[in-house]
């Protein structure tokens, strides 16, 4: 790099200044920038040859003191990186950490060389104290600023005369090789330094990682891979692990029958070896008993890098609230089935009983011998009539509690709402007007359809029953779906403008057997009740609104 050089005072021999022989100075400064660069290759260490550059640039200047200077990127200031002198003090400003009112401070915000061969002949130089230099004993300076080969400021080699000095084209040339020796030497030591920080930053991370860490070379045959060798672990490996001494050796020596136990790992190490692309995924290690979850890349071609984890308390816990899940599902399962069984041998005992006394009146006509054919009739009528309720009672209950598809899946309770209502009004039960308050783009729930729209056809069925027997002249059914506050669920409302209940009533809606209609058999809320909550919500009467209806909610739980 040229330096642009600014020369305050007009090159002119001084009566102090001392001739010397230049031939033999610029043949001592050469050789004496080998020696530094040999020093520098093979010993590295900068200090020392920082201050051997300084004597350099005294001896090429004939100057008394001197200074290498290292700008330090983070704060903008100039450092010191060495000092030498010949019997001179350090001018104080140039002892401050801001070198705002230091020649070098100057030179280093212009980028340029400064060479000043007279302080006391020189013009004020905006922001440099001159009177605090010539107070020091300064009369001559110069400060060369120091660029690497990417044209980056990287400090400042300055040197300080006691008396008037004239540096010649030759003398600048040769700090000029000076400087950019200095420089590279300065660029090559930050460049050590930031290396030797990022390795032991690194070293740091794979010593003290909680995760585990193998760095593998992968072994294929014929293209399939079979086996692998580690090449590095740290120490967590063996922590999570419990297996040591493994670099050097082969997954199927440390964990014999793995390829058997767990063909999928080589599967995945092979195809990130070969391809770059990394995975994450799950599994249960069968010959050390653990599950980790391992994410995988390549950091060469081959090679591929796993970083695991322990998570066999997490698995067992998962699986323990899938076991204690499907006991649930299971007890759920027989509170219905075993309401069934109470509903079918409640609502069968009547007509039994009532087939049982008629079979037994007819009987008796038989064998009196004295057959009264009306009386007989009425009898076989009644049998008859006690069958048909029967097998009516039988037939409700069994469509009613059909389990169909009982797996969940995200579903569109708005869809389902308007089905239902679609499927009432065409199966021509009764005449009512539907009010549909739908909360739009409403997220999917995670329900069955047919149980919950068989919920839904319940509530909607019982509000047109109790409208009709109270004879209201305009029935409505009112159903609003949103959102609900503060938590991750949709609520259904289905409200009639029917009589409603009292507080009695709204209490024993629930109990089984309990209706107040003739032919109800009293288990459809019930059992409504128990599907909702399979599902993860609540379903449950508001006795607040009874006033003006019967009102029933339900809650179930959103997909996402």
């Amino acid at each position: 790099m040229n330096y642009p050089t600014m020369t305050i005072v007009p090159r002119r021999t001084s009566e102090s200044t001392v001739p010397r022989d230049r031939l033999a100075t610029e043949l001592a400064a050469m050789n004496l920038l080998h020696d530094i660069s040999t020093r520098f290759v093979q010993e590295g260490n900068t200090k020392s040859l920082f201050r051997q550059i300084v004597f350099a640039a005294l001896e090429i200047t004939g100057a008394d003191m001197g200074n290498i200077q290292i700008l330090d990127e983070a704060t903008g200031q100039l450092k010191m990186a060495a000092c030498c002198s010949h019997g001179m003090d350090l001018p104080d400003c140039c002892k401050l950490e801001d070198k705002a009112q230091a020649v070098c401070g100057i030179a280093s915000m212009r980028a340029e060389r400064m060479v000043i061969d007279d302080l006391t002949q020189s013009p004020v130089i905006m922001g440099v104290s001159l009177d605090a230099l010539i107070s020091a004993g300064v009369r001559a300076v110069q400060s060369t600023p120091l660029f690497t080969r990417s044209g980056r400021l990287v400090g400042m080699l300055s040197t300080h005369s006691k008396a008037p000095s004239r540096l010649e084209d030759s003398d600048l040339r040769l700090l000029e090789m000076l400087a950019r020796q200095i420089a590279d030497i300065i660029e090559q030591s930050q460049a050590a330094d930031a290396l030797k920080k990022s390795t032991e930053r690194h070293r740091c991370l794979f010593e003290n990682m909680l995760d585990g860490y193998a760095h593998c070379r992968m072994i294929f045959d014929n293209g399939i891979p079979v086996d692998c060798e580690y090449l590095a672990v740290n120490p967590a490996f063996a922590k999570l692990t419990g297996l040591s001494d493994v670099v050097g050796k082969r997954a199927s020596e440390i964990m014999p029958g793995v390829q058997q136990d767990n063909p999928e790992l080589f599967e995945i190490y092979g195809q990130v070896a070969l391809t770059g692309e990394p995975a994450r995924f799950e599994t249960y290690i069968v010959s050390v008993g653990l599950w980790l979850s391992i994410a995988v890349y390549r950091p060469a071609e081959g090679e591929f890098v796993a970083v695991f984890d322990n998570i066999t308390e997490r698995k067992q816990l998962e699986m323990e609230l899938q076991k204690r899940r499907s006991e649930m599902e299971t007890v759920h399962k027989q509170q219905v089935a075993a309401q069934t069984a109470a509903a079918i041998a409640h609502d069968l005992n009547q007509p039994l009983v009532a087939i049982s006394a008629y079979s037994e009146v007819a009987l008796r006509n038989l064998k009196s011998g004295d057959i009264q054919s009306e009386k007989l009739n009425r009898a076989i009528e009644g049998c008859f009539e006690q069958s048909q309720r029967a097998g009516k009672t039988l037939h409700q209950l069994l469509d009613f509690l059909h389990n169909g598809e009982s797996e969940l899946a995200p579903m569109d309770i708005v869809d389902a709402v308007q089905e239902v209502i679609r499927f009432v009004e065409s199966s021509g039960y009764g005449r009512f007007r539907p009010v549909l308050n739908l909360e739009p783009e409403l997220p999917p729930v995670m329900a069955n359809r047919v149980q919950v729209q068989k919920v839904l056809d319940n509530l909607v069925r019982n509000g047109i029953d109790a409208m009709r027997e109270a004879l209201v002249a305009n029935p409505v059914i009112i159903i609003t779906v949103r959102t609900m506050e503060d938590r991750d669920m949709a609520q259904v409302t289905v409200q009639d403008n029917g009589p409603g209940f009292g507080a009695d009533m709204a209490r024993r809606v629930f109990e089984p057997f309990f209706t107040t209609k003739s032919d109800g058999i009293g288990l459809g809320l019930a059992i409504s009740r128990t599907l909702i909550q399979a599902h993860g919500g609540q379903l449950w009467a508001d006795r607040e609104a009874s006033a003006s209806g019967a009102t029933f909610h339900f809650t179930l739980p959103f997909a996402s």
